[in-house]
């Protein structure tokens, strides 16, 4: 796949979404390809996460042990965008199912270098993640009447 190619999934990342072509463009030289065989997991349920990974081509399937279904991503799906700003850990273990599957791989080091190189893509992406945040937050509000103790 080109360059643009890369650079049109890694706009699939919402956290990324408000920048603009040249903005990508950095990170898309700063990330990596991997491809994977059918049957081969891309990360288990609980291992550290510090990378967000955009789905190329192929399937993947994500499953949590708690769950019973699995959701089957495709091509420009986003798995781990949280990774990207914060330590945490995978809620489920994602395979590649019906043959093999290409992600282009953010880390979270790689993207904290590029925000320090260019500080105009931190003050982007801080804005883009107090937007969010803020919906998130007035969506909760309007959901709260529904968990009021009726006693």
């Amino acid at each position: 796949m080109a360059l643009q190619d890369d650079i049109a999934a890694l706009s699939q990342i919402p956290l990324l979404s408000s920048l603009n072509a040249e903005q990508l463009r950095i990170l898309a030289f700063a990330s990596e390809v991997i491809d994977l065989a059918e049957g081969q997991e891309l990360f288990r349920e609980g291992a550290n996460s510090d990378s967000a990974y955009v789905v190329r081509s192929g399937t993947i399937a994500l499953k949590a042990r708690a769950d019973r279904h699995e959701d089957m991503l495709g091509r420009d799906a986003v798995l781990g965008e949280l990774s990207l700003i914060a330590t945490t850990t995978r809620p489920g273990t994602a395979k590649v199912v019906d043959g093999p599957a290409s992600v282009l791989r953010l880390n979270r080091t790689t993207l904290r270098r590029v925000l320090e190189e260019y500080p105009e893509l931190a003050a982007t992406m801080h804005e883009t993640i107090r937007r969010r945040l803020e919906t998130m937050t007035a969506r909760i509000g309007a959901l709260s009447s529904r968990f009021d103790d009726p006693a």
